[in-house]
């Protein structure tokens, strides 16, 4: 046990395990430099704290149904997908959230693997914005001929 708990604190990727009744069970050291929120703030706590409040109103419904109707599969579980979270100071950002179910012991948990891509997200936008700027610099110094047929290769 001590060994998986080395590696579940070592991970670069927050991790957040809740029960069924949707309360966090663990938030490793990553997810606390992710959310700013300490084990203790958030054990016990619903989820849904970490989440914006358009998300978060239907969070627990959402899951439910999901159970009773069996939908918790492969079209839920182990796909990654974007998110926005909340961190604790209310700052929304973009993350990362791959879901896995667990059972051990007769007990269902899900663990969340979160990756934050604020800064990716960011260096995306960074890049967008200097294409246009390029872009536009281009028609501006080449006949507009010139520059379409350079865009293209």
């Amino acid at each position: 046990m001590a060994r998986n708990e080395s590696i579940i604190k070592s991970s670069v990727d927050g991790i957040v395990v809740i029960n069924a009744a949707k309360q966090i069970e663990m938030f490793n050291p990553a997810a606390q430099s992710i959310f700013g929120y300490t084990e203790d703030e958030v054990k016990g706590r619903n989820v849904s704290i970490l989440m914006p409040e358009s998300i978060a109103v239907h969070h627990d419904a959402y899951v439910e149904s999901a159970v009773r109707a069996g939908e918790l599969s492969e079209r839920t579980l182990n796909i990654s997908r974007e998110l926005p979270a909340v961190r604790k100071n209310g700052m929304q950002f973009p993350i990362v959230l791959t879901l896995n179910l667990l059972k051990i012991n007769d007990k269902v948990l899900m663990s969340g693997f979160i990756r934050d891509i604020s800064s990716q997200k960011e260096k995306e936008g960074a890049l967008v914005k200097e294409k246009a700027k390029s872009e536009k610099l281009l028609k501006a110094l080449l006949p507009s001929v010139i520059a379409d047929q350079l865009r293209e290769e």
